[in-house]
């Protein structure tokens, strides 16, 4: 059977039939040429000139002390801003398929080719690649709707709430452009709480919230539909970036305590 056959009998089956993991992938992939695809790429054109822009600064600068900064920037402001907007009602979801999660794919894969590879950074490769195998799950309607037992709009919805994440990551790259020029040493610890504060509501809290409130009532849903290796596997990404976000939590403090040193990609 084509992926598009299969893409159609999955959305018209959803709630009865169980399929494999080979299965899944093809939907997912066939889902992805629907524009999810051509919306990546230029996305990805975007961070790419930026990086460009980024990688000729003049020596010495901050910038190029950190080329990988405004991208980051850019991509967490952007992601933060939509999640925010949908959370509150001033968005509809289908925001997250058109624009956030492609910016979100673009973001990571352009990170791999301007961060990972020549860093050579094992721990932030895993990351990205795991992050983007997860929401995959989350590009169009068909594809939320078999890995969310049928309703699409939960699916989308615990994809959309874990991004909420990305709201301390603009703030930690001020931290660091703080660190690097600010000489008031009540900025520097301003900075430092706000830090503190946004990485612990929303990562340290977050994720065991989310596990206790969104997914582990779902649990039985997911096995009485045969779809339990789907929660597993959902629950298991939860709580891997919740264990990334422990250790880089317990970084930050350390970094805080010698004085404000670089983190790995803070």
């Amino acid at each position: 059977m084509s992926a598009a056959a299969l893409t159609v009998q999955a959305a018209q089956e959803v709630q009865q039939s169980v399929l494999k993991f080979g299965d899944r992938q093809r939907i997912i992939f066939a889902e992805a040429q629907k524009g999810f695809f051509p919306r990546v790429a230029v996305y990805f054109a975007v961070f790419t000139l930026v990086q460009m822009v980024s990688w000729r600064a003049k020596p010495g600068s901050l910038l190029a002390l950190r080329p990988t900064l405004p991208a980051g920037i850019l991509h967490a402001t952007i992601v933060s801003a939509i999640v925010m907007a949908i959370l509150s009602g001033l968005l509809n979801l289908d925001w997250w398929m058109q624009v956030g999660l492609p910016i979100f794919f673009a973001y990571q894969l352009n990170d791999l080719l301007f961060f990972c590879i020549p860093k050579r950074s094992i721990m932030f490769l895993l990351h990205h690649i795991l992050m983007m195998w997860t929401h995959q799950v989350a590009i169009t309607d068909v594809a939320a709707s078999y890995c969310g037992n049928g309703d699409a709009v939960y699916i989308q919805t615990l994809c959309v709430t874990g991004f909420v994440a990305e709201v301390p990551v603009p703030l930690m790259s001020f931290r660091w452009i703080v660190q690097k020029r600010c000489k008031q040493a009540w900025m520097r610890h301003a900075v430092d709480l706000l830090c503190i504060v946004t990485w612990v509501l929303f990562r340290l809290v977050l994720f065991p919230l989310k596990i206790w409130r969104l997914l582990a009532p779902e649990r039985q849903s997911f096995a009485a539909k045969g779809n339990e290796d789907v929660y597993w596997v959902i629950v298991a990404a939860h709580v891997f970036i919740f264990l990334m976000s422990v250790m880089w939590f317990v970084m930050l403090l350390k970094s805080m305590r010698e004085g404000g040193s670089k983190l790995a990609n803070e």
